[in-house]
């Protein structure tokens, strides 16, 4: 599978275009997805695994990301996985 589809990591009013293009890891083997796009008005959004993932529906997506208290821009910094 290259699309894994995922829920519960966001809140229904979160605005998620700030989120778009962010890397999220698997559980279990660590394979590194990139976020897509959202869809639906809960919080879903579709995650692409260029390289495949062997994830299933029960295993967890973690979104790791910094968010420094004083910079101007309040951006979202992630190191490279």
């Amino acid at each position: 599978r290259y699309e894994v589809y995922g829920t519960d990591l966001f809140k229904k009013e979160t605005n998620m275009a700030q989120f778009v293009g962010l890397h999220v890891e698997t559980d279990k083997k660590g394979e590194v997805g990139v976020i897509q796009s959202s869809f639906g008005t809960s919080g879903k959004f579709r995650v692409h695994f260029p390289a495949g993932t062997e994830a299933r529906d029960s295993d967890k997506l973690f979104l790791r990301f910094r968010r420094y208290a004083n910079d101007p821009d309040k951006g979202i910094h992630q190191t490279s996985t």
